[in-house]
């Protein structure tokens, strides 16, 4: 026999003077966050396709030498010259394929490719930056070539007529030519090409490094296919977890190299039709060869060879594909990455996590080729490229609020307050506005929220915040907000508490970091405003759920009404609240699977969690109505089942309502006399659900949208529109307006 449906609940809407005050609603609460030490939540921003930029940074080839004669080398990939010589099409030439491990912390992204007779390897004799170079030598005719296929040599997805933007930073020693091209590693086809003639400034112990940038345009598409897990060598995805994460094989590669050819030939351009795709033999080197063995003038290779040391390599599309900064300016930034951000309607992002417990922000000012890069990873970030500066960018592009979270103890006090003094110092006037100037960023980094330390008490806090404080007033920055990283959630102890007093500073700016599961923020601010007289605030910014199914959306969705039905003495006092995490990667996935979106190489896709926030922010709403609910047999409400009901500027009335139960569920929702009642009656309105056929459902790359909002018409309006009736699913989350 089937068990009888849940009894209805009854939703009364009440007017602002029944007792408790109309509430405001943040917009703050709208929020994600991004753990960079989690490698596939900041590659999701990153626009640099190269994965691994610094090269010997992080185990480029593991410091070992790989030349044609190395016994290292894949002997199914080495072509001799005699058999150059009689190709007609240009081979892969001799490719050192097997993953480079160094330090334990994964694969380097690169390999070699040779042509001829020459070799690669760290130059360790030759730094950039203060990190070893990686060193292309050839004796003779030919070329020495790095390869990347990006993250986890899985590929790259190149788009047809979209230009691409190259930047290579190398050691002019030597006179020789230095190119960078683009390829279908799968078809061999070369999609585009660049070179310039590198031109020695002085011998390798008085060289001098230069940046060269080349434009690059394919001129076909990279396709990007799923593969099994583990069925292909070289690349590497990760490990499965469920149907949302799979390995993908994308045909695309950047190749920089040098070669000891003095001109290149003119561009032709072949129709194979039995090939199916259009090889262009852009300064091909097997027809060079064939023509300084014909003895062609023009090609004349360095009779004692040459080397060249290159010490980074960037990849990123055009101003097509990344985000435009306040001034206009491309982004290092995937414009996806924004559209996703937009579409959930993201309002607050905090940038950090453990991996913040190492971060000196010093040493991540300035190009990215000067910074770190690899030395903060749980996996294999090797992110240069991506840090602290670059979320502010990307959040002031954006018009989202940023908090960063930086290292309590790598930075002191002086420290801090010198990092006010770089987000807001005048460019011209402030010691450290000159050297963000200097940085290529004269404008001020709108950044007011700084969280000092994660997860840990941090002892300097106090003396912390007074040297910020006392900077932010000398250079009339705005009011900034200060971030306590607290242990458990537990406060500063009653002697900083009344230090941070007798100094002034300002308690109504300064918050408790609370971090939580998929909810139960409003519980421990509500306990911890209750165990001290000072009116501290509070930021919920981790809400480490574990999951990004559509339980887990169902956990976000209450949990947001909670923030709207909470007393307004107590969510006033909570700033934001940011849902870990903003992203994730459905490939090469590390830890902590809670993103509410993810990303492939050729395509983004919210998961449901993803979906809640943009349903929210379609509909949002600022003020929170007085309501309450109950059960029409007087039974106690289950955990199961919330509500909240808002109203717009504009005067429209917003309903939510969340089922997480197994069955049905009615609701009845009654407009209590001194609210307006809905503008028509005995209708059937529409809802914007989200549901599924089981709480474990999300979504994969096969089918992005299965769980995803519909509207429906089932809201019943009677009684001179002061009743609402509607069924929630099982499982969902609906929002309806009138």
């Amino acid at each position: 026999m089937a068990s009888a449906p849940p009894p209805p609940l009854v939703a009364s809407i009440c007017p602002p003077s029944f007792g408790k005050l109309t509430k405001h609603a943040s917009p703050l609460w709208l929020g994600c966050h991004s753990d960079p030490g989690f490698v596939h939540t900041p590659r999701f921003f990153d626009a640099n396709l190269v994965f691994n930029p610094a090269l010997a940074s992080g185990g480029c080839l593991a410091g070992d030498e790989f030349s044609e004669n190395s016994d290292q080398v894949d002997s199914l990939l080495s072509y001799s010259l005699e058999a150059l010589a009689s190709s007609t099409e240009e081979p892969s030439g001799s490719e050192h394929v097997a993953h480079a491990v160094q330090n334990g912390i994964g694969p380097s992204g690169w390999t070699t490719r040779i042509t001829g007779t020459g070799s690669a390897g760290l130059s360790l004799g030759t730094s950039f930056q203060t990190k070893p170079a990686m060193r292309l030598s050839l004796s003779g005719v030919g070329r020495a070539a790095l390869v990347n296929r990006g993250f986890g040599s899985a590929g790259l997805r190149l788009l047809k007529d979209h230009a691409y933007n190259v930047e290579i930073w190398a050691f002019r020693s030597a006179r020789v030519t230095l190119f960078a091209e683009l390829r279908n590693w799968k078809t061999g086809a070369m999609l585009a090409r660049a070179e310039t003639l590198v031109q020695p400034t002085g011998p390798p112990w008085g060289a001098t490094w230069k940046e060269y940038s080349f434009a690059l345009t394919p001129s076909a598409n990279t396709d990007c296919v799923q593969i099994p897990f583990g069925s292909e060598a070289g690349i590497d995805c990760g490990s499965a977890r469920g149907d949302a994460h799979v390995c993908v094989r994308c045909d695309g590669e950047l190749v920089v190299g040098i070669m000891t050819l003095k001109a290149s030939p003119p561009t032709k351009t072949v129709d194979d039709a039995q090939s199916s795709h259009t090889q262009q033999f852009e300064a091909d080197i097997s027809w060079s060869l064939k023509k300084s063995f014909a003895g062609a003038d023009g090609f004349r290779p360095e009779p004692n060879g040459v080397q060249l040391s290159i010490g980074y390599v960037s990849l990123m599309p055009g101003a097509w594909g990344r985000v435009a900064g306040v001034n206009g300016a491309p982004l290092p930034a995937l414009k996806a990455a924004a559209d996703v951000l937009r579409t959930m309607g993201t309002r607050v992002m905090r940038a950090g996590g453990t991996v913040s417990q190492s971060l000196r922000w010093k040493d991540w000012r300035g190009p990215p080729w000067t910074r770190p890069s690899s030395g903060h990873a749980w996996g294999r970030s090797l992110l240069a490229g991506w840090g602290p500066f670059e979320y502010v960018d990307l959040c002031n592009a954006l018009g989202i609020t940023p908090v960063l979270t930086l290292a309590y103890d790598a930075n002191d006090a002086d420290d801090w307050a010198d990092l006010v003094e770089y987000a807001w110092g005048d460019a011209t006037t402030t010691t450290w506005g000159r050297r963000r100037a200097a940085d290529g960023h004269a404008a001020p980094y709108n950044v007011s929220a700084f969280e000092l330390g994660n997860e840990q008490y941090n002892p300097f806090f106090v003396e912390q915040v007074a040297a910020m404080e006392l900077r932010a007033k000398q250079l009339g920055a705005p009011p900034l907000r200060y971030i306590f990283p607290s242990t458990y959630n537990a406060l500063p102890t009653d002697a900083d508490l009344e230090r941070m007093a007798s100094l002034g500073l300002p308690f109504e700016r300064i918050l408790m970091d609370i971090h939580v599961g998929a909810g139960g923020a409003l519980a421990v601010a509500k306990n911890l405003f209750s165990r001290t007289k000072y009116p501290i605030g509070a930021a919920n910014l981790e809400t480490n759920a574990g999951a990004h199914d559509l339980r887990r959306a169902l956990l976000e969705a209450a949990d947001v009404l909670a923030f709207f039905n909470a007393p307004a003495e107590l969510s006033r006092r909570i700033w934001a609240r940011t849902a870990s995490f903003c992203s994730g990667a459905s490939l090469q996935f590390d830890e902590f699977d809670q993103a509410l979106s993810f990303s492939l190489p050729q395509m983004t896709w919210l998961q449901p969690p993803g979906h809640v926030h943009a349903m929210l922010a379609e509909s949002w709403a600022e003020t929170t109505l007085n309501s309450t609910l109950s059960r029409s047999d007087g039974g106690a409400v289950q955990d199961t089942a919330a509500f909240a009901a808002q109203r717009t500027e504009n005067g429209a009335r917003v309903i939510l309502a969340v089922n997480r139960a197994a069955a049905p569920q009615a609701f009845s929702v009654r407009l209590m006399q001194g609210v307006a009642p809905a503008p028509t009656h005995n209708v059937t309105g529409m809802m914007r659900i989200l549901t599924g056929g089981a709480d474990s459902f999300d979504n994969s790359p096969d089918e992005p949208n299965r769980i995803s909002p519909r509207n429906v018409a089932m809201v019943h309006v009677s009684g001179a529109g002061r009743q609402l009736d509607f069924v929630m699913p099982p499982f969902s989350f609906g929002i309806s307006s009138f």
